[in-house]
């Protein structure tokens, strides 16, 4: 059962454009390619080479094809392509939203692989595939190893959030705080975020289009942890 889809999946959607044909954006190529294959566009995040995966045949792509893509093909094809290859519901609340929006802008692969290195996937065993190995490293995961992938700025949200002194060192103190408040899913937000704001700044097209990547970013973890208090209020 996909519990948290049908309700986060949406708030994603309201984050993409509606219809776009920029020459320059490879997504709106049927190829994934610049120049290569047919221009068509994109339409609500759905890229013209996941629709052409989704229909069988880039042949099948078309400017109009993709302007029809409705709420409903949205949500049918981030289901199948986002949100169930990213094994959201496994994860457990506030993760999911966390890899689901990241991966639906930025790739599956990379969201998968970040999470992997977080909770303590070998190097040799990260693959993008958040199966049943990664889900016993989530589980068997230390605060400390979490912790050290939160950076600095974050660590202060995460600090102001648990009422200890807000020194951006996530030590001792802060950990006890952490395992005292049952705060494990919070902390992995963070350390998804520090990740997430990383790969962003790394981007080519970060001068141009960073501010609205890092709007998206603090809105998901805002969101994440609203996720959060509302199911412990539940």
């Amino acid at each position: 059962m996909d519990s948290n889809f049908e309700k986060i999946a949406p708030d994603t959607e309201t984050r993409e454009g509606l219809y776009s044909a920029t020459r320059s954006d490879p997504g709106n190529w049927t190829s994934g390619i610049v120049g290569i294959g047919r221009l068509v566009g994109s339409m609500r995040g759905i890229s013209a080479p996941t629709m052409a995966h989704w229909l069988g045949s880039a042949d099948l792509v078309t400017p109009q094809i993709m302007q029809r893509i409705d709420h409903a093909t949205f949500m049918a094809i981030s289901r199948a392509y986002y949100w169930r290859a990213l094994n959201a519901d496994a994860v457990g609340v506030g993760i999911d939203r966390m890899l689901f929006d990241f991966g639906f802008n930025a790739g599956v692969s990379r969201a998968a692989k970040q999470f992997q290195q977080i909770v303590g996937v070998p190097d040799s065993q990260i693959d993008g595939d958040i199966g049943a190995a990664t889900l016993r490293a989530l589980n068997a995961v230390r605060l400390e190893a979490i912790a050290g992938f939160v950076a600095r700025g974050w660590a202060v949200q995460l600090q102001q959030d648990l009422g200890v002194s807000p020194d951006g060192a996530l030590g001792p103190l802060t950990l006890s705080a952490v395992n005292k408040q049952a705060m494990w899913r919070r902390l992995m937000i963070y350390a998804l975020a520090s990740r997430q704001e990383l790969a962003y700044r790394s981007f080519r097209g970060f001068m141009e289009n960073g501010d609205g990547w890092l709007n998206r970013l603090n809105w998901r973890v805002k969101a994440s942890l609203s996720d959060l208090d509302a199911l412990a209020l539940a």
